[in-house]
């Protein structure tokens, strides 16, 4: 078995985890805190739904985890893929401003 490392900034809220370059990270997006609607190709889409669609598509990462109270993603990718702040910038880049937390 590999060995894993678990970081905890704070119990139950902010973690990193590591399993060799699979990472959990951490993206705030204040639009999902906020409940917003965002414009989605036919119809429009709550702003957790379309960032949960479009971080899946992105290679290296495997799982999205929302929490729609904070206006949290939990990102599961694999680092040497794709980098943490790339991530963000993919939301950035489509109108949901996003970014890394520790």
């Amino acid at each position: 078995m590999k060995p894993r490392v678990l970081v905890t900034d704070s119990p139950g809220a902010h973690r990193l985890e590591r399993y060799n370059c699979v990472v959990v990270t951490i993206l705030d997006v204040p639009a999902i805190a906020a409940g917003e609607i965002v414009p989605a190709g036919c119809c429009p889409l709550p702003a957790a739904a379309a960032a949960v669609q479009i971080l899946m598509f992105v290679d290296g990462v495997t799982d999205v985890e929302v929490d729609e109270r904070l206006g949290h993603l939990w990102v599961t990718h694999d680092q040497a893929r794709i980098a943490d702040d790339d991530l963000a910038a993919e939301l950035t880049a489509v109108g949901l401003s996003a970014r890394v937390v520790r």
